[in-house]
C-alpha cells in the first residue's frame, strides 16, 4: 500500500549539455504540436446546429480539452514535467561549472 520506487539518474558532467539539448528538442515538438491542437484540434461550433450534433461537440470538447484530464491538459502537463527537468538539468550544469571554478581557484591558491 503506499509504496513507492523512486528511480534515480546519475549523470557525469559531460552528458548534461546533450541529455538538455534533446530535452529542448523534445519541448519545441511537443509545444507545436499541443499549439496545433488547441488551434486545429477544437470544434468551433456543432457542425449542423441539431440536438446531436450539440451533444457530440460538448462531449468532445469537454473531454479533449475543457475536463482535468482531457487529451489537451495532459499533454500540456506533460510539456511543464518535460519544462522543469530540462531546467533541473540546465541548474544542475550551473552547480557542476561554480564547483569545477571554486576548485580551480583553490587549486591556483595552493
Amino acid at each position: 500500500m503506499g509504496d513507492s520506487t523512486q528511480s534515480v539518474l546519475r549523470l557525469q558532467q559531460h552528458m548534461i549539455p546533450a541529455l538538455r539539448a534533446e530535452f529542448d528538442s523534445a519541448i519545441a515538438q511537443l509545444s507545436t504540436a499541443v499549439v496545433d491542437l488547441r488551434t486545429r484540434g477544437y470544434l468551433p461550433e456543432a457542425w449542423l446546429g441539431d440536438e446531436i450534433s450539440m451533444g457530440v461537440f460538448e462531449h468532445y470538447t469537454r473531454r479533449a480539452f475543457d475536463e482535468h484530464e482531457s487529451s489537451y491538459n495532459a499533454l500540456v502537463g506533460y510539456l511543464a514535467e518535460l519544462t522543469r527537468v530540462r531546467d533541473t538539468l540546465q541548474r544542475m550544469e550551473e552547480q557542476y561549472l561554480r564547483n569545477e571554478d571554486a576548485a580551480d581557484a583553490r587549486f591556483r591558491r595552493t
